[in-house]
């Protein structure tokens, strides 16, 4: 694989709005360190050395596997480390109140609510097949524990909206 050496750093980017330091990175590290996300990432970097672009059939270091989700497909793409049994989301999943919550807007009409139940959780559902039991989200607390059931409440939960905060 380009750029990943058995023993090289893989920054691994669920979504493009999360590329943050991964250049910096990149720079400190240097060949040992590649980066892997969404094509779209490019578009947040200010150079294509080191990048790996992701789709689900990509084959990751570490036997990673990158998920597609969303139909139409979104550039988020939640990754499954078999070996910590760990989901990692970007914004599709998040925790608040000790709860996993999907992060999307209101269903506040007819229309919305059929494409949320319709087209966004069922392409959420396969997840559930895997032995997760940590779910690494970006925004509140790491489930350790259960990740498969807290995953399935929150696929059966209302989506959280940052209006909820109150």
């Amino acid at each position: 694989m380009d750029g990943f050496a058995a023993d090289g750093i893989a920054i691994l980017i669920t979504i493009p709005y999360h590329v943050r330091d991964a250049e910096r990175l990149r720079r400190k590290y240097g060949r040992r360190c590649s980066i892997w996300g969404h094509e779209a990432c490019l578009s947040r970097l200010a150079r294509r050395a080191g990048f790996n672009a992701v789709t689900p059939a990509t084959e990751l270091p570490a036997g990673v596997q990158a998920h597609a989700i969303g139909s139409p497909r979104r550039q988020e793409q939640p990754f499954w480390i078999p070996s910590h049994q760990a989901l990692v989301f970007g914004d599709a999943v998040i925790e608040t109140g000790g709860r996993l919550r999907v992060w999307d807007d209101p269903l506040n009409d007819e229309r919305r609510t059929r494409w949320y139940r319709q087209r966004f959780l069922p392409t959420l559902k396969p997840l559930l097949e895997l032995d997760t039991k940590r779910v690494l989200v970006t925004h509140g607390e790491p489930v350790l524990e259960r990740g498969r059931e807290k995953l399935a409440s929150a696929l059966r939960s209302p989506p959280w909206h940052r209006h909820d905060a109150g």
